[in-house]
């Protein structure tokens, strides 16, 4: 027989293959970046990013509202915080971080 299929499961957004392929270390080099590196890896971080928020919004996904849930950034059980909708699983921020950043 066939192994059930996950459609139901949501699906998960993934960058480019352009994208992906600039992000891969060239040898993988144990030693400190230069400023060079240092700028590339930025740019490549903001891309990144833009390319995430557009897939988020082409699909129709939206920041909601949660409560009860544990804070990204500071690790604490909040009552009220929001969750973004990202590849990173249960990605919520705290009122009080969310005003921060």
């Amino acid at each position: 027989e066939c192994a059930p299929t996950h459609a139901h499961k949501k699906a998960r957004l993934e960058p480019s293959s352009k994208v992906r392929a600039e992000a891969e270390p060239a040898g993988g080099s144990t030693e400190e970046p230069d400023d060079a590196t240092r700028r590339h890896g930025r740019e490549l971080r903001r891309r990144l990013r833009k390319e995430a928020v557009a897939a988020a919004e082409d699909a129709g996904l939206r920041p909601k509202v949660v409560h009860d849930m544990t804070c990204h950034i500071c690790h604490y059980r909040r009552p009220e915080g929001v969750l973004f909708p990202c590849a990173r699983r249960q990605h919520v921020y705290c009122t009080s971080h969310l005003e921060k950043r």
